[in-house]
């Protein structure tokens, strides 16, 4: 029997050392998570904004005051899928707060959206902040699951963020760039947001330029985009520089279009000075239109179908985009978007 302890004894005092480990680690990430909690204060902060401009400049102004804040543009369609990614890419255990920024409810998911709070918000330690400049029935239904904040009197919600999160003197110069003022600061990441805003396939693009402003700091990458910016804007409307033939055989051209002059005389011009069924127009902020000439008998709804376009067959707005499902799109860059429209047409 005394050999039998003898023997054990190396085993026992294994396993207590093991749990000695254990606990010691145990005790050290208890300690830096009361530390960073309660001493700090510290709250994991995630932005989730619109794409347009005002969604833009919303979320400088909080990143502004939070700026290791984890930065997510959506559309209003999107949202309640964008929040399950914050959801999932945050720690359970740190307290988190969400500030909803320059968003409405789409009606036709408010259901899902609803699911989406309540259910990030049962699993996890988590304060949802809505602001926003437009009123509507169903965003007010929001205010049963989140803090609403919502001011119909004002003409941008970046407006609204600054006087509730960040009053810092600063923010003023963000607000110059909604407001169209000429001054060098605004002038300068007007442009640069023009292009980024653009860029809907670079999450990693739009997050780094928005950390730059936030913090006043022109990059190479800024610089270069400010720079690519100016020659958009020097070229001012472009003609057809390739005309493109479709599976049926009708002819389209590409211009891009972003001047001062009227759109729809300029599409009339090059619609019937290159004999074309159908021109299609890009916009600075990324968007497309299709228009199709009077006298063709060509049939665009199949690429209004394909694209989830907004408005008639023979004239319609779209994002480069495809449709998967009846929910779901894939984005397209332009050379791919072309494809897809000589392919369905």
């Amino acid at each position: 029997m005394m050999q039998s302890k003898t023997c054990e004894e190396p085993q026992v005092q294994r396993i207590d050392d093991e749990m000695n480990g254990e606990l010691t680690q145990i005790l050290k990430f208890t300690y830096l998570y009361l530390l960073v909690r309660f001493k700090l204060n510290y709250r994991q902060i995630s932005i989730v904004t619109h794409t347009d401009f005002d969604g833009a400049i919303s979320a400088a102004i909080v990143l502004q005051k939070f700026p290791y804040a984890r930065l997510y543009f959506s559309s209003s369609r999107n949202l309640y899928k964008v929040l399950w990614v914050v959801k999932g890419k945050s720690s359970l255990n740190i307290p988190h707060s969400i500030y909803i920024l320059d968003l409405r409810v789409d009606e036709h998911f408010r259901t899902r959206l609803i699911k989406s709070i309540t259910g990030i918000r049962k699993e996890a330690l988590i304060d949802i902040y809505w602001i926003d400049h437009h009123r509507s029935v169903h965003l007010d239904e929001m205010k049963e699951y989140v803090e609403l904040f919502v001011d119909p009197h004002i003409p941008h919600a970046a407006f609204l963020v600054s006087n509730l999160i960040n009053s810092n003197p600063k923010t003023q110069m963000f607000l110059d760039i909604l407001q169209g003022a000429q001054t060098p600061f605004a002038n300068y990441w007007r442009a640069v947001l023009k292009i980024t805003l653009r860029s809907i396939h670079r999450y990693d693009l739009r997050t780094s330029v928005m950390k730059s402003m936030a913090t006043f700091e022109k990059t190479s990458l800024t610089n270069g985009l400010f720079e690519r910016q100016q020659r958009w804007v020097a070229r001012g409307p472009r003609t057809v520089e390739k005309i493109h033939e479709t599976a049926q055989g009708f002819n389209f051209g590409l211009i891009q279009f972003d001047g001062d002059d009227e759109l729809y005389p300029k599409v009339a011009e090059i619609l019937n000075s290159h004999r074309l069924d159908f021109l299609l127009v890009e916009f600075e902020n990324g968007s497309f239109s299709a228009y199709k000439h009077r006298g063709s008998e060509i049939d665009l709804t199949p690429l209004l179908t394909l694209v989830g376009g907004k408005g008639h067959a023979y004239a319609f707005n779209f994002q480069p985009q495809e449709r998967i499902t009846d929910e779901f799109y894939r984005e397209l860059p332009t050379r791919d978007l072309l494809t897809k429209v000589k392919e369905v047409l």
